[in-house]
């Protein structure tokens, strides 16, 4: 059993749309779903519809315990950053970052 909590839409023909999960096996699941009696207010900017589509579709999480600690143990300043950065020629971040993973398999 595996709790899942998230945001759904109930339609207005009465129907509830899920947001897509990665995480679960095709197919049917027995599922109880706890209604709040509020409706989540609706988001207003952009931003907070992009955020809560990326979120529901598991593209954006909140960081671990884990992170926050490696986090809060980091000593490089900004500018020890800048200077690491500067040293790579120009060449954006993200492509260091794919060359450091190595080619997909």
């Amino acid at each position: 059993m595996k709790t899942i909590e998230t945001t759904i839409t109930v339609l207005p023909n009465g129907s509830i749309q899920l947001p897509p999960r990665s995480d679960l096996a095709i197919g049917e699941h027995r599922a109880v779903l706890v209604v709040e009696e509020q409706a989540v207010p609706t988001l207003t900017t952009e931003r907070d519809r992009v955020t809560a589509a990326l979120r529901a579709a598991g593209l954006l999480a909140e960081p671990t315990p884990e992170m926050q600690q490696l986090a809060a143990a980091s000593t490089l300043t900004l500018e020890e950053a800048r200077a690491i950065l500067d040293r790579t020629g120009g060449q954006p971040l993200s492509e260091l970052i794919l060359e450091m993973r190595g080619p997909k398999e």
